[in-house]
C-alpha cells in the first residue's frame, strides 16, 4: 500500500503560553530537556519546510504545539512516576480532555513507531514530528552529553549500541522508520543535509 498521508488540517490548539507555563518549574528548567524540545522542533520544521516546498500543506502551529505537549509528558513522568509510554498517553489524554482531540492523537503517537500497521494511521504532520524524535540522539562528548541529529540509519545503530537488550524492539521500530525515510527522500527531502544544518547550528550554540 502506497503511503499517502493527509494533513490534520485546521484544528483547535491550546494557547502556547499557557502550555509552556504548565511545564514550569522543573521540566523546561532542565537544560537537556529544554534543548531537546527546541532541537526537535527545529528539525521538524526543517523537514516540514522541505515538504512544503514540494507542495505539501502542513499545520506548522500544530507541529510546534505537539513538541511542547510532548515535553509535558516529561512533567507527568516526574509527578506520577509513569514509564515514558504511559506518560505520553497521559499527556495525549490531557489534551483530549481540554478539547484538542487532533493534538491528542498526534502526541499519543510519539512512541508508536514499533507498532505493526502504524504507518497507515499516520497523518502528514506526524511524519516530521516522529522523525525528529527518532533522529535526535543524546551522545557523550569530551565536554559531556549533547544532542546530535543523525540520519535514521545511524540513529538506529547508536540506539542498538546504547540499548542492546532492546534490539528486537528497535528493529521493529526501524522497519517503520525506513518506510518514512524512503517516503521523505522520494519526495525530495534530504535528511542528511537537514541534519548537517542543525548540527552546525548546535555547535554554534544556537539552541542554548
Amino acid at each position: 500500500m502506497e503511503f499517502k498521508p493527509a494533513s490534520y488540517g485546521k484544528c483547535p490548539l491550546p494557547d502556547k503560553g499557557k502550555l509552556l507555563d504548565r511545564l514550569k518549574p522543573g521540566v523546561l528548567n532542565r537544560v537537556a530537556i529544554r534543548r531537546h524540545a527546541i532541537v526537535t522542533t527545529a528539525l521538524s520544521f526543517g523537514i516540514a519546510g522541505e515538504l512544503e516546498k514540494r507542495g505539501f500543506k502542513l499545520n506548522g502551529k500544530m507541529l510546534e504545539t505537539a513538541h511542547i505537549a510532548r515535553a509535558l509528558s516529561l512533567r507527568l513522568r516526574k509527578v506520577t512516576g509513569f514509564e515514558r509510554e504511559k506518560a505520553i498517553l497521559a499527556a495525549g489524554e490531557l489534551m483530549k480532555r481540554q478539547g484538542h482531540p487532533e493534538l491528542a492523537e498526534m502526541v499519543s503517537k510519539y512512541y508508536s513507531l514499533h507498532e505493526p500497521g502504524i504507518i497507515r494511521k499516520l497523518k502528514l504532520e506526524d511524519v516530521p514530528f516522529l522523525m525528529a524524535g527518532y533522529m535526535t540522539r543524546e551522545v557523550e562528548t569530551g565536554a559531556g552529553k549533547t544532542h546530535r541529529i543523525m540520519h535514521p540509519e545511524r540513529a538506529f545503530e547508536i540506539l542498538c549500541e546504547q540499548q542492546p537488550e532492546r534490539r528486537e524492539f528497535l528493529e521493529k521500530e526501524y522497519e517503520n522508520v525506513k518506510i518514512l525515510t524512503k517516503w521523505l527522500e522520494k519526495n525530495g527531502v534530504n535528511l542528511k543535509v537537514i541534519a548537517r544544518k542543525i548540527n552546525f547550528e548546535l555547535t554554534r550554540g544556537d539552541y542554548g
